[in-house]
């Protein structure tokens, strides 16, 4: 909740935050500055927790979760996944086709070095909700030889150079990063180092061969879009701003050691927008290492509902134009 402050001075000190982030991608949040901390608890946490929500709903419908016990959240700030996890009820989101299980319990974990961010974060849990907060990671953890864990980068894989070792001996891994080429590319490299050690990617891909967006394009990084319906007191601050939320983006990964669910491998995920072109529409398409596109003539329609992010079953009836999987005829 925004607190009592004037939407123009908050803007300002958004914008000098928002500056400090892309001057500076590899730094640690300045969590001691008054004017940091108004920003990011207004603004920037908020928004964060949208994403992380929208991560979090898909992998329950994926069934991600299953079997985990130990929620670890890498670089909590404010802890914004802890919380949306916490918050989190099972729904269908994008996987709508898929089951949704319970929810497990799980022993929450919080690793912050910064004692400013986690005091002011402990402030935004109810009493009751038993947290462990720690600076750095516990030996508890360090010393399992083998866990159920989840370890969850929401925006803090981009802050360090490799992977604490305890992640790569959990079960599962969760990654959030900004949309940005950068970010989203080492992402995509990441998912192949991932793969290489034993995990198997759950989301965005449908597959664990070579990303085509890496391979074999110089610039293109895969990042999704949701829709966000902003409150009042965001468009009163967003007046002072020159970026408007519409819309959010994001990066993200759900890896585990254990093999994603078989039907899984018949879906195809929409990494696109729905692009009108003379003639046709067509949307970029991932199934496979192959860059493709799902097209349809301008006197067709599409068979489904298509939008980012989807997972969805191709068509029967395809014909094959270059890079392009064409309907060969709609309804």
């Amino acid at each position: 909740m925004l607190k009592n402050s004037d939407p123009k001075n908050l803007a300002h000190n958004i914008l000098k935050l928002s500056d400090f982030f892309i001057e500076n991608p590899a730094s640690e949040t300045p969590w001691n500055e008054p004017w940091a901390q108004e920003a990011y608890l207004n603004y920037f946490h908020p928004l964060n927790l949208e994403r992380i929500t929208s991560v979090f709903q898909e992998a329950t419908s994926l069934g991600f979760f299953k079997d985990l016990d130990h929620f670890i959240d890498f670089g909590a700030g404010l802890g914004a996944a802890t919380q949306a996890f916490l918050n989190l009820e099972p729904s269908p989101s994008i996987a709508s086709t898929l089951t949704s299980p319970t929810l497990p319990s799980m022993h929450m974990v919080l690793i912050e070095k910064s004692q400013q961010a986690q005091d002011l974060a402990k402030k935004m849990f109810p009493p009751n909700v038993k947290l462990n907060w720690h600076q750095q990671i516990p030996d508890t953890l360090k010393k399992k030889s083998s866990n159920k864990s989840v370890f969850v980068f929401s925006y803090s894989f981009t802050e360090i150079e490799t992977l604490p070792k305890e992640a790569l001996l959990a079960e599962a891994l969760v990654f959030l990063e900004p949309s940005t080429r950068q970010d989203g590319r080492n992402l995509m490299s990441l998912r192949s180092q991932l793969i290489q050690k034993g995990f198997y990617i759950w989301a965005p891909c449908v597959h664990q061969n070579d990303c085509p967006l890496l391979t074999q394009s110089k610039s293109d990084w895969c990042h999704h879009r949701i829709k966000y319906e902003a409150p009042q007191a965001f468009r009163s601050i967003e007046e002072y701003l020159p970026m408007k939320n519409k819309t959010l983006t994001y990066s993200y990964l759900l890896a585990r050691k254990t093999q994603p669910p078989e039907h899984l491998k018949s879906k195809t995920r929409v990494i696109g927008d729905i692009l009108d072109e003379k003639g046709k529409t067509r949307v970029a398409i991932c199934k496979g290492s192959e860059r493709e596109y799902l097209s349809w003539l301008k006197r067709n329609k599409a068979p489904f509902e298509i939008q980012r992010g989807q997972l969805i079953e191709l068509p029967t009836q395809l014909e094959k134009k270059g890079n392009e999987l064409r309907i060969v005829s709609c309804p």
